[in-house]
């Protein structure tokens, strides 16, 4: 638990040349991979009660960011020294692979796929020109298409020129979530830049429903945008069970968060939220053995959180 507390004060003084703890190498060789069958790894689904994922194949040391997968989870994109690749191809999963435009060296991170499927946005420190040696943390987007992956596009200033660490989360309209810090000495607050006519827009800070007097990190933007799961801390550290939902109200405002704890049981606190492309399940981060590790649960209980207003639509 000590090593957790200590990761996010770390985290809240902005030295953010930090990398994970996870220095596994891939498996290259197919013989020393398993044999996975069927949608998320194989792996067998949970129902009401969060269960680790994947532990033994994913990382052996924790993990820093989650895990995406496309739709009916037949593909998976996660960070382990760079950003990884795998699908289920012929009835099982192929061995693990590093995509061709993310390196080791770039500390590429936090991908997160579409809900069309055609573009995965990522976090990366990699150098915005050739004379570039700020490390500066960065958002960027590759395209997904039958010939493979894109060149790694910058987003534009209007968005970069903010600080912004860890996951970010666009809708089908691809309006863009992340977190954001003023100053050194503020936490940070969850941002929305908008894609109008083919273009980013200046962010706004999303309204007092979402971000509070501590910090909110780490959006999750439901694909037609009705729902927006984020985590909180205080002075660095998860606040409260960490994660929180908010609904998007008729008139276009937010409901007041309501905390996940209750229903996700955390061990510590819950962080870096994703549901699945088809609202099936619930991944996030949580302690084990005082590292972090990707947890699923069933996200049939989102539906009873809704409000009242919403529920007899």
């Amino acid at each position: 638990m000590k090593t957790i507390k200590n990761y996010f004060l770390f985290v809240s003084t902005f030295i953010i040349s930090i990398l994970p703890a996870i220095a596994q190498e891939e498996t290259t060789d197919q013989s020393k991979f398993p044999v996975l069958n069927g949608p998320y790894l194989g792996q067998i689904t949970p129902r009401m009660k969060a269960e680790i994922f994947a532990q033994e194949i994913l990382v052996s040391k924790g993990a820093h960011t989650n895990i995406v997968f496309s739709l009916e989870g037949k593909e998976a994109y996660w960070s382990q020294n760079g950003i990884l690749f795998s699908k289920l191809e012929n009835g099982k999963w192929i061995t693990p692979q590093l995509l061709p435009f993310s390196k080791k060296e770039y500390s590429d991170d936090a991908p997160f796929l579409s809900p069309d499927g055609k573009r995965l946005f990522f976090t990366s420190k990699r150098p915005t020109t050739n004379s570039d040696l700020s490390r500066k943390e960065n958002i960027w987007v590759v395209d997904l298409t039958d010939e493979g992956w894109s060149e790694a596009r910058l987003l534009p200033p209007i968005v970069n020129n903010m600080f912004q660490h860890w996951q970010v989360s666009v809708d089908m309209n691809r309006n863009l979530y992340f977190g954001h810090r003023l100053d050194k000495d503020s936490d940070k607050d969850i941002y929305l830049s908008k894609y109008i006519n083919g273009e980013f827009q200046k962010p706004e800070k999303l309204g007092e429903m979402i971000n509070s007097e501590l910090g909110e990190i780490n959006p999750f933007i439901s694909p037609n945008g009705d729902y927006l799961i984020f985590s909180r801390i205080k002075d660095g550290i998860i606040f409260d069970g960490g994660l929180f939902i908010s609904f998007r109200l008729s008139n276009d405002t937010w409901s007041e968060a309501k905390p996940l704890k209750q229903y996700l049981k955390f061990r510590f606190g819950g962080n870096c939220a994703i549901v699945t492309q088809e609202s099936k399940y619930l991944f996030f981060l949580d302690s084990f053995k005082g590292e972090w590790e990707r947890y699923w649960v069933s996200a049939k209980f989102l539906k009873e959180l809704k409000p009242l207003e919403l529920k007899n639509k």
